[in-house]
């Protein structure tokens, strides 16, 4: 049975929780010895019972979509930073209205007053601009697609050019990731694509979960590789709803538009 390490050398990565997401993974380097060391089994005696603990988006026969890391924390830190910069913006204003009090009633505290706050508007449009439109009006899910059928890994980024990572499954190589110096404690699967021994590109999935929970990380792991590797029966019961579930809604659909066209035709 593969032994996977967390060792205590893993808080000197200094890898952030946003990590990957407002802030990118290191790339262009060496692949380190605690990365061989935390690497995630393909075969061999499973590490633990195959379940995808609430990471899974969707799920057929042909392909399944799992969450990226930062599905649980998107709007967080961005929420934050908007009520901060809100709450900012109160002193400010009554700090330059006091500046100008002595012109109060005069026509010129409107001008000054005017092209005081003019500067700190459009300042404060842009941010809140990043802010609403780079996560509170956009995708719900950024997933990553494991397709079994042509064995493909696809991580969606953005929708434009290039958007969409695109590799072989038997290229990937995953292993436990850390959330560095500021959450030591915080472990997670991560693939990186290796050219050689040297990392030239590096995704996350799943949830979060603790480092003395390491099995519920193993269970999402052998989900995945259950799937892509012996077929959807092996991923478990879970599967089944899933396939069901999609099964249902197709022949749902199938009877409302059978039924529209029926009493089109009765019309």
């Amino acid at each position: 049975m593969t032994k996977v390490v967390i060792a205590r050398e893993a808080q000197a990565e200094g890898i952030e929780m946003y990590v990957g997401w407002t802030m990118p993974f290191k790339v262009n380097r060496p692949l380190t010895q605690l990365e061989r060391d935390q690497a995630l089994p393909r075969a061999g005696l499973p590490l633990a019972r195959p379940e995808q603990r609430g990471a899974l988006v969707n799920m057929n026969s042909t392909y399944l979509d799992w969450i990226d890391r930062r599905f649980l924390y998107r709007g967080t830190m961005n929420t934050f930073l908007a009520t901060l910069l809100i709450l900012s913006m109160m002193p400010v204003l009554v700090l330059l209205n006091s500046m100008i009090f002595d012109l109060r009633g005069d026509e010129q505290y409107w001008w000054v007053l005017l092209f005081m706050m003019i500067p700190i508007y459009i300042m404060l449009w842009h941010v809140m601009r990043f802010i609403i439109c780079g996560e509170y009006f956009s995708y719900v899910h950024w997933p990553i697609r494991f397709n079994r059928r042509t064995q493909m890994v696809h991580v969606f980024r953005h929708s434009g050019a290039d958007g969409t990572l695109s590799v072989p499954w038997g290229q990937v190589y995953f292993h436990v990731g850390t959330g560095g110096k500021q959450h030591p404690n915080s472990i997670y699967i991560r693939g990186h694509i290796l050219d050689g021994d040297i990392v030239k590109d590096t995704f996350a999935l799943g949830h979060d979960v603790h480092k003395n929970e390491m099995r519920a990380l193993l269970e999402m792991w052998e989900f995945i590789r259950c799937y892509m590797e012996e077929g959807p029966e092996a991923a478990g019961p879970g599967l089944s709803v899933f396939l069901c579930a999609g099964q249902l809604e197709a022949c749902r659909s199938n009877g409302l538009a059978s039924l529209h066209s029926l009493r089109g035709a009765g019309g």
